[in-house]
């Protein structure tokens, strides 16, 4: 005799991904870590090799106070240490900045914490 199961609204889809197949880039990243910080933070940026990066953070009034070009390995990736000053070497004072990522054709933006 046929036997059925009762409706379900489940699915379950299994992906595989063969050692040859050719990924796509998922976009762009940034990894800022500590996030807050407090002297220096990490910045790890992501996006197609060799591309360039344009890393810009500002404060709450929209200024710019630190702008900075990158271009990315052949990994993809690039990464700077920030020590919380602005463009002139002056340190910034406690707070929280936007920052904007632009490589590739894409943009991440985030916000960073800066408790001195």
């Amino acid at each position: 005799p046929l036997m059925l199961s009762a409706p379900s609204n489940v699915v379950f889809v299994t992906v595989g991904v063969g050692a040859d197949d050719q990924l796509a880039p998922a976009g762009i990243a940034v990894s800022v870590s500590p996030n807050p910080f407090t002297s220096n933070a990490l910045i790890s940026l992501q996006s197609k090799a060799g591309a360039r990066m344009d890393f810009t953070v500002y404060n709450l009034r929209g200024q710019i106070v630190k702008d900075v070009k990158l271009n990315a390995g052949p990994d993809g990736t690039a990464s700077f240490n920030w020590d919380g000053t602005d463009n002139q070497g002056r340190p910034l004072n406690s707070g929280v900045y936007h920052y904007r990522m632009a490589s590739a054709g894409k943009v991440k933006q985030g916000r960073l914490v800066l408790m001195r």
